[in-house]
């Protein structure tokens, strides 16, 4: 995959050439941060969670969600289920201690998953039926982690299946949740995206006692 260093108020981020994302990008703008077309997103959580929290970062693509929270000293468990984006999310996450990557895909069950690659739009990339990568659930990798403060899914209209399989820890933990809220418009051998919908998420986050939710761009913030 051809890549491209842009200059940020992070430092030099890899990221695959021609994506969408490296272009909302340079050292004055950040794709999640201030001055951008998806709000302050990173400063309203910086302001929710504790200092040093434990996040789980669901479709973590090159790092555009992490690095910011890493930057304030927060641990961040990255999974991406793109070996070419978990190439460049190793490299721009390296000078992290508290940087944890895994090259995974996060469902329901534990299974195998296909990849398919979304061309310049390369945060599309989403998961379909087929045998290139493992998929886990969150309970079955976090099944003896002591604390989680935050969870960012951002998988294409996949959410729904990532909180199905996280129920054990957002019953335990009760972390703040960000889910990404739209359509697909992608066709292709994918999954059954459709349980993804914002109305499965909401009907389920309310099980589980979440009753306070914000629109940010594009992403519904949910919290008890």
């Amino acid at each position: 995959m051809d890549k491209i260093i842009k200059k940020t108020i992070y430092g030099n981020i890899t990221f695959p050439k021609n994506d969408y994302i490296a272009s909302k990008c340079d050292e004055h703008k950040w794709y999640h941060g201030k001055n951008c077309h998806t709000g302050n997103i990173i400063g309203r959580i910086n302001s929710m969670i504790q200092p040093n929290s434990n996040i789980i970062d669901v479709g973590a693509f090159v790092g555009t969600f992490s690095v910011p929270l890493l930057e304030e000293g927060h641990a961040s468990f990255m999974f991406e289920s793109c070996n070419d984006f978990y190439q460049i999310l190793k490299e721009n996450t390296s000078k992290y201690s508290k940087a944890s990557r895994i090259n995974k895909a996060v469902g329901n069950k534990n299974t195998r998953v296909g990849v398919s690659l979304q061309n310049m739009n390369f945060g599309g990339t989403h998961i379909v039926r087929g045998d290139d990568v493992e998929m886990i659930t969150l309970d079955s990798f976090f099944k003896d982690i002591n604390r989680v403060d935050f969870i960012k899914i951002d998988v294409e209209s996949y959410e729904y299946y990532v909180l199905q399989g996280a129920i054990e820890i957002i019953k335990k933990f009760k972390p703040i949740i960000l889910w990404e809220n739209l359509t697909p418009t992608f066709k292709d051998n994918s999954l059954d995206k459709i349980l993804g919908a914002k109305d499965n998420c909401f009907s389920l986050l309310k099980e589980l006692g979440y009753n306070k939710h914000e629109d940010l761009s594009n992403n519904i913030l949910s919290y008890v």
